[in-house]
């Protein structure tokens, strides 16, 4: 593979305010770009004119919650993820703990903003958003391509970190359970919301943390077939990209050797599955959606990279 690589200027936030906490994707059935948030979302277009806030480009989601990283569903709902923010509530598997209040969970609401249904977990809001929970903290999370099935990334403390299946109501065990949960954990333990939440082990466990961030599914067969809507990671701490073959049903990976177990207890256990490195801290990875080609955003290196085969075609 051959490696493009760009570099961007960071420009000042408008706004008397320095940081805002909003998020945004791209939208591919609308052509526009959601911004999607809360207060700090009103609040940033508040100090915008009406004119960048009417955009036929932008597309607004108001919701009362802090959110994360944004995706767009193939059914065409807005999901966003969000780590724990050191809450000790029942999203965080604390049965005596609050109610959920938007973190720790991976949530879902229409491009209005509204609640998908009547919720899985539970009909008031924001229980009514969560489609999982137990999440201590994640950078990325996307969809399979094929079958439309969820995946995230997850952080752990100091250990642990976590790629994740995600099924309707999966709770991915934080704060009882970072990596594989321990034999003979009682699982009665976690906090269940009446039998609807269910936990699973990671489908991948790094043991030293590496901190993964974005996830992507490579939906081209541009750098070659033998790539194609194969799962791609990238990591902060690192700068690697982690390339991953999913099972026929592709509910799970396809690790060989020392990973058969699904836990890379070391980092040179991490070779067989390591794409390409070097990249500074990996925030992000996006399939063009012109050309098909994996596009890496590095914050570490202040550059975007676009990952192409040695030789191009047209």
């Amino acid at each position: 593979m051959a490696i493009e690589k760009w570099r961007w200027v960071q420009k000042q936030d408008i706004g008397p305010s320095p940081r805002y906490a909003f998020s945004m994707a791209y939208d591919s059935a609308s052509k526009r770009v959601i911004l999607f948030g809360g207060a700090d979302l009103r609040l940033a277009c508040s100090h915008l004119s009406a004119f960048y806030a009417s955009l036929p480009y932008f597309y607004l989601i108001y919701v009362e919650m802090v959110v994360g990283k944004v995706v767009i569903s193939p059914g065409g709902n807005v999901y966003t993820v969000l780590g724990d923010l050191n809450r000790n509530g029942k999203a965080q598997n604390f049965e005596n703990g609050a109610d959920p209040d938007g973190t720790s969970g991976i949530l879902r609401v229409t491009r209005d903003g509204n609640t998908v249904g009547t919720g899985i977990l539970g009909t008031t809001h924001p229980l009514n958003k969560y489609i999982a929970y137990g999440i201590r903290n994640s950078f990325g999370i996307d969809f399979d391509p094929l079958t439309g099935s969820l995946w995230d990334t997850e952080n752990g403390p100091s250990s642990n970190d976590e790629l994740n299946f995600v099924g309707a109501g999966f709770n991915s065990g934080w704060e009882d359970i970072m990596g594989m949960a321990p034999a003979g954990f009682n699982f009665n333990n976690l906090v269940g919301f009446g039998g609807k939440g269910k936990y699973s082990n990671p489908e991948f466990v790094w043991s030293q943390v590496v901190a993964p961030t974005a996830i992507e599914f490579l939906s081209s067969e541009r750098l070659g077939s033998q790539y194609r809507n194969d799962m791609f990671v990238g990591d902060f701490n690192k700068g690697r990209i982690y390339n991953f073959n999913l099972n026929s049903q592709r509910n799970a990976l396809v690790l060989t050797g020392a990973l058969s177990d699904r836990i890379a207890n070391t980092d040179s256990e991490t070779q067989s599955v390591i794409f390409g490195e070097r990249f500074g801290g990996i925030t992000d990875l996006k399939v063009g959606l012109g050309d098909g080609y994996l596009y890496v955003l590095s914050i570490g290196n202040g550059a975007v990279y676009r990952i192409v085969p040695n030789v191009l075609n047209p």
